[in-house]
């Protein structure tokens, strides 16, 4: 491939250096195969490669064009400006520099694919060699309230960056129909779990606007939202080795479409889940305020079980703890090891409480071992006065929208749970198409008498898909093997 000339590739993109930031062409055969011998299927998104190298600050308003490859190398900060990614744009990040996009909560991000030109994260390693946790992730930082004072420390390559302040509804701006794969390795030495998600929201206001990203093959966790207001719809995080989805610090915004699914041979750490719910992370204190809260509606968690690859690591489908507390409804969680529903520490309190209280409704759970797996309490007793009812089985089995929770159904009223059969297919298989639908099916309907003010949407089902499916076309179910480059 002929060499690009590098002024012609930056043609209406101004990237300003404060620190480096270098518009070099990386070595060609560190990003993709150019035969597209190591591929068993690409992708409609084609670039050009080698990539430019991206690195150090963005200062003024930068463009990255559609039809290039761009390559994070360590941290790449977005301060005081907006990045804008065009649709059809392909960024790597950097196994050897642990690669990381960082936006500071005073920039922002205009990163707004397609349907059919998604925008799209990934490793720099070739086709065929990528690895969950190549590289670091992607890192939205905002000016919404956090319960750490407003300033959420978050340590990436051995720098500290702090996120949150006083306006709810600010915004980071749009990130819409993006890839991420195979990020989450974490921040590096002296980091910890704040930075270990393939994406991390931080304190991000209500007016932000994030939907249709897909997250894949996450080292760690798949996307971590931390304090904030920001509200969520149709992500789909699969192949983590950990956590699906992790909220704490105060989040507490609306999440719709949430779809967690651990169909994978890879090894998962320990005491993975499919979504953490902790009012904080580490040895913070647990009554730290705000108070996680986030209200959730119409998620689908599966577990490795699910697909015949289930791993003991893979534990709870919802585990709240650390006086974490949530409205969950409308949604399905099946074939994880231990409980659908698990329930930790201080969180007990949390049923019977009128401030936070902790409601789970209108809620399908299936295939656990035994009856006693659709729920759980650790490491507190469940009394009638700290609880709600007797025993968290009143409680989950009870009537009204209350103390007591209504409209749970369980294992022995599903036996047909109606997912198309291409979620358990060879991803990676030739002309394999997915078809995240639901057909036929013994889930009860959806009930919204809860959202009297229409904040959500009021689809007929429980989960996250239904029989138009919004997955179909634009996430990549094989990056391992995608080969970008043209």
């Amino acid at each position: 491939m002929k060499r690009k000339n590098l002024m012609a590739a930056a043609v209406m993109v101004f990237i300003a250096v404060v620190a480096v930031l270098s518009c070099n062409k990386q070595k060609q055969n560190d990003f993709g195969d150019m035969n597209g011998t190591a591929g068993k299927k690409a992708k409609a998104v084609a670039v050009s490669c080698p990539p430019i190298v991206l690195s150090g600050t963005i200062s003024t308003p930068t463009t990255l064009l559609a039809g290039n490859a761009y390559l994070l190398r360590g941290n790449v900060v977005v301060n005081n400006t907006t990045l804008t990614i065009q649709p059809g744009v392909v960024i790597q990040g950097e196994k050897a520099t642990n690669g990381a996009l960082i936006v500071l909560p005073n920039a922002s991000i205009n990163a707004t694919g397609t349907s059919t030109n998604p925008i799209i994260f990934t490793s720099n390693q070739n086709p065929g060699s990528r690895a969950a946790g190549d590289w670091a992730g992607v890192y939205l930082l905002g000016n919404a309230p956090n319960n750490q004072g407003n300033a959420l420390a978050i340590q990436i390559n051995g720098a500290s960056f702090t996120a949150g302040g006083n306006a709810a509804a600010s915004s980071v701006g749009n990130f819409k129909y993006v890839q991420i794969h195979f990020a989450g390795k974490g921040g590096g030495s002296g980091s910890d779990r704040r930075s270990e998600s393939s994406l991390v929201l931080a304190s991000l206001g209500s007016a932000s606007t994030l939907d249709h990203i897909q997250i894949s093959n996450s080292g760690f966790d798949g996307m971590g939202i931390f304090g904030g207001t920001v509200n969520l719809k149709n992500i789909v995080s699969m192949k983590t080795k950990r956590s699906d989805f992790v909220m704490s610090y105060g989040y507490s915004g609306r999440s719709q479409y949430l779809s967690g699914l651990k169909q994978n041979a890879l090894t998962p750490v320990a005491s993975a889940k499919g979504m953490e719910i902790k009012n904080v992370l580490l040895n913070e204190s647990v009554t730290a305020s705000p108070r996680t809260y986030p209200t959730i509606s119409n998620t689908t968690l599966m577990g490795g079980n699910y697909c015949g690859q289930g791993n003991s690591n893979i534990e709870d489908g919802i585990f709240v703890t650390a006086n974490g507390s949530a409205k969950i409804y409308n949604s399905v969680i099946t074939s994880f090891n231990q409980h659908g529903l698990n329930l930790a520490n201080d969180v007990i309190a949390n049923t019977a409480t009128g401030t936070f209280q902790l409601r789970f409704s209108f809620n399908s759970m299936q295939s656990f071992a035994t009856a006693t797996d659709f729920r759980a309490i650790t490491n507190l007793a469940w009394t009638s006065n700290s609880g709600c009812g007797a025993s968290m089985v009143s409680w989950i089995a009870g009537s009204g929208l209350g103390c007591q929770q209504i409209g749970n159904q369980f294992s022995a009223d599903i036996s047909t749970l109606g997912y198309n059969s291409s979620f358990c297919g060879d991803f990676c298989g030739s002309g394999f198409t997915p078809n995240f639908t639901l057909g036929l099916t013994d889930l009860e309907n959806s009930d919204f008498t809860w959202d009297s003010a229409g904040q959500f949407e009021h689809p007929a089902y429980r989960g996250a898909y239904g029989a138009a499916s919004w997955v179909n076309g634009w996430v990549d179910m094989c990056p391992l093997n995608t080969n970008y480059c043209v």
